[in-house]
This record gives structure tokens, C-alpha cells and sequence, in this order.
């Protein structure tokens, strides 16, 4: 289960015989949503048979740029100085 619009493709689909003490190894693409929000996320992974099953959670960590943090700084400062501007142009009244 992931959250919503992710997707997950595995590179083997179906194991079709497993022997007692083998191991396959299954390789997941988790390719997240362009609107996720840069945060940690819970994927859950099921395999299961008609004898067995197995669980398995992975925390994924989601980065988003740090640009727009930047920008707002940015902003911030260039009304701040636009302030001060116009208080020193015309002063307090």
C-alpha cells in the first residue's frame, strides 16, 4: 500500500517457486507523486502464498528543493527594506 497517485513497479512481479531456506531478492521503484509534500512516508509490502505471508514497512524520506525557502527570505527582506525606505523618505507623521 502507498499513499495516493505513488506508484511502485517491482522488477519480478511473481515468484513462482520458492524452495524451504531460499532466498529472492525483489528490487521496488517507488516513484512518488509530483505534488507530494517533502516529508516521511509509510510504504507497506505484503508477500503471500496460500501457506505463508510477510509483512514488511519502509519509511521513505521525501526532499523537495530549498529554493521557495530561499525566495520567501528574499521577499521578506526586500519589503523590510521598502519599509525602512519609505519611513526615512518621508519619515513618521
Amino acid at each position: 500500500s502507498t499513499p495516493v497517485d505513488w506508484s511502485v513497479k517491482f522488477d519480478n512481479e511473481q515468484v513462482t517457486r520458492l524452495d524451504p531456506d531460499q532466498e529472492v531478492n525483489v528490487i521496488a521503484t517507488v516513484k512518488a507523486s509530483e505534488k507530494a509534500i517533502a516529508g516521511d512516508y509509510s510504504l507497506n509490502f505484503n508477500a503471500s502464498t496460500p501457506e505463508a505471508s510477510s509483512d514488511a514497512t519502509f519509511r521513505i524520506t521525501v526532499k523537495t528543493s530549498v529554493l521557495w525557502g530561499w525566495i520567501g527570505i528574499l521577499i521578506i527582506v526586500l519589503v523590510l527594506a521598502g519599509i525602512l525606505y519609505l519611513i526615512k523618505k518621508y519619515g513618521r507623521r
